[in-house]
């Protein structure tokens, strides 16, 4: 890998990726808007003008077509907008900052004759605030919107004001990315509202504690011009052919608010520059010409990604022998923006391909050489992760899907959905490095042959021999290690998906099988057993493809909201995340596995009790989601 990485670094232009993240982030790119189309026919644009193939793909966004479990939403206009309060001043400025306003808020004007603003300032719990009138009123709050929808949607409340961010010690002077997701029913109540920043509401909180105590009306003055339209979730599609009908995918999405330059202008900046680094290096003959084509995919976050898979024919998703998506690749490490990290694909879509990926990074990230120059050492702080969702690369990487995809992201990051995430933290270097990581996994995979396998296994062999170190640090059972035994050399024998027949790569896949057995053994020095002990026999099957987006609107399409809330309540507290839970326990429905064996599976993935789970599967059941064999 490192040749290959070294061949490519040449051709990879810091200055084009800045130059392309700087038009990116000009642009309020709000999932199906105007703004991400602006932004899209730029990148269009800028593909074709490197030779590079490149075209718009549309989707319905209306509020009635669904991909996976979920409604698209409709197409959100924004044009204007703005807010300031009678004696306080402006807290709100389309024009000035996109942010200030909530995105997909609705259509108000109240300039002439304004609206009362109370501060909420007990709790977000209703019950706080019983007997008061928040009729037709501006509500000031201070934590999650999600928390006081009820102050609309049940208290008639005119819309909200907030300075909520997630951590307001060192994010004083900036906005959070706060947006209404409507479920777009028939019925539906939407509103409207304003953004500040924390020292902004501060001082807004005082002004109405001051008012309060001389029982003076604080009255805000302001307006929305925006409309919801049936319009379209646009997804850039551009295509370095190969010499066989065999694909690489490459995603990043296009979409969030003005700037969003690491989140993320960088990865799109960084996948279109990779492009014509691939496109340069094989006309230059530095490259064999691909045999695998190579498609890019800017979408929408998740709902484009979905919304592509729902428009291929049946099928055609097993062309795509590979993926890698970027999300979040060009950050000042120096500047509160954590290491280039490889998310590995979850265990219940295990694949050898994720080597390439990991081998890519640790190439591409070198910079120095040491007192020994046979050991070079890395510019750049980077790390191999195991599977967390997120992004494109879960839905793609969903068993139903079956398109492995690893991903380049970066975390912690300091300015993550605020509006601090600007051009200034944007880092040469680290882009220079995601783009090297993407180009050189597209080029490996796009020309892999059986002889390039070896050298992905024993990569693998590395990565296994890590994760074993850290499960004994967990000191896990022996039934965890088992399953992860047979994790990696399921993801060993995935190579014959590429070489189907071929004797040669099944001696490898073997040869590999057996290293992996070697090394588990050295390492334990014990048997091992791998069964699951479990009274629940049931085998559940799935009914729907790609991750679950909106189990609410499952729930009141099946008419078991009660359901829902219950388990919400109930069971579903006592995941650390029980999203990325519930999300690794439909991956490992595959029709054949019994429930207990689920849990067993994503309690060692999880490294928590899985058992609520169980209440999971039971409403999955409920909401027709599910049936059992």
């Amino acid at each position: 890998m490192k040749t290959l990485i070294d061949t490519l670094r040449p051709h990879i232009s810091s200055e084009a990726m800045l130059d392309t993240a700087a038009e990116v982030s000009k642009h309020h790119r709000i999932q199906a808007s105007p703004g991400f189309r602006d932004s899209a026919m730029y990148c269009i644009e800028r593909l074709r003008g490197y030779g590079i193939e490149a075209r718009l793909l549309q989707y319905p966004a209306d509020g009635i077509h669904r991909v996976s479990t979920d409604r698209t939403l409709k197409e959100w206009v924004m044009v204007a907008g703005g807010c300031e309060i009678d004696g306080f001043g402006q807290i709100a400025d389309y024009e000035k900052e996109a942010l200030s306003i909530i995105v997909r808020s609705t259509v108000c004007d109240f300039r002439k004759d304004g609206l009362e603003v109370v501060y909420l300032d007990k709790s977000d719990d209703e019950a706080d605030y019983a007997g008061l009138d928040l009729t037709g009123k501006l509500a000031f709050v201070r934590g999650n919107i999600n928390n006081f929808a009820w102050v609309c949607q049940k208290r008639g409340g005119a819309g909200l004001i907030t300075d909520f961010v997630l951590h307001p010690d060192t994010q004083q002077d900036i906005l959070r990315y706060t947006s209404y997701w409507w479920q777009e029913e028939p019925d539906e109540l939407r509103y409207f509202g304003f953004c500040l920043s924390p020292k902004q509401g501060k001082a807004l909180a005082e002004h109405l504690l001051r008012a309060r105590e001389t029982q003076t009306p604080v009255i805000a003055r302001g307006f929305v011009e925006a409309s919801f339209v049936d319009g379209f979730l646009d997804v850039v599609e551009a295509f370095l052919p190969g010499e066989t009908a065999e694909e690489v995918l490459v995603t990043s999405h296009l979409c969030h608010p003005k700037a969003s330059s690491n989140d993320n202008a960088s990865g799109v900046a960084a996948c279109i520059e990779g492009m014509r680094v691939l496109k340069a290096a094989v006309e230059k003959g530095e490259l064999p010409a691909l045999k695998r084509g190579v498609r890019l995919l800017l979408v929408p976050e998740m709902s484009g990604t979905a919304a592509w898979l729902r428009s291929l024919p049946e099928g055609e998703t097993k062309r795509y022998i590979a993926a890698i998506n970027l999300d979040m690749v060009g950050g000042k490490q120096t500047t509160g923006y954590g290491p280039l990290v490889i998310t590995s694909l979850p265990r219940s879509t295990p694949s050898f391909t994720e080597y390439a990926a990991m081998a890519a990074l640790e190439s591409a990230v070198i910079g120095y050489v040491g007192h020994n120059p046979h050991q070079p050492l890395p510019a750049l702080s980077y790390a191999i992760a195991g599977f967390d969702g997120g992004s494109d690369h879960y839905i793609l990487s969903d068993p139903t899907v079956g398109i492995p995809c690893t991903m380049l992201g970066q975390w912690p990051d300091a300015n993550y959905h605020t509006s601090g995430d600007t051009m200034d933290k944007l880092s040469p270097e680290t882009l220079t490095a995601s783009c090297a990581t993407m180009a050189g996994f597209c080029a490996l995979m796009a020309g892999l042959t059986a002889e390039g396998l070896p050298a992905l296994f024993n990569r693998g062999k590395v990565r296994f021999a890590e994760e074993l170190a850290l499960f004994c640090r967990r000191e896990v059972g022996d039934m965890a290690f088992g399953h992860l035994l047979h994790c990696y050399q399921d993801a060993f024998r995935d190579a014959a998906r590429l070489f189907p027949g071929d004797a040669g790569v099944q001696a490898l896949i073997d040869d590999g099988c057996d290293g992996l057995e070697q090394i588990f053994g050295g390492f334990r020095g014990f048997e091992y057993s791998f069964f699951f002990q479990s009274k629940d026999t049931r085998i559940p099957v799935r009914h729907w493809s790609q991750p679950i987006h909106n189990i609410d609107l499952a729930a009141r399409a099946a008419g078991k909201r009660e359901a829902l809330e219950a388990y919400e309540k109930g069971p579903r507290k006592a995941f650390s995340d029980a999203y990325m839970s519930e999300c690794l326990c439909y991956y490992y429905m595959d029709g054949e596995r019994s429930v207990g064996e689920i849990l067993a599976r994503t309690a060692i993935d999880r490294n928590e009790d899985a058992l609520p789970l169980k209440d999971f599967i039971d409403l999955l059941a409920e909401l027709g989601l599910v049936t059992f064999k």
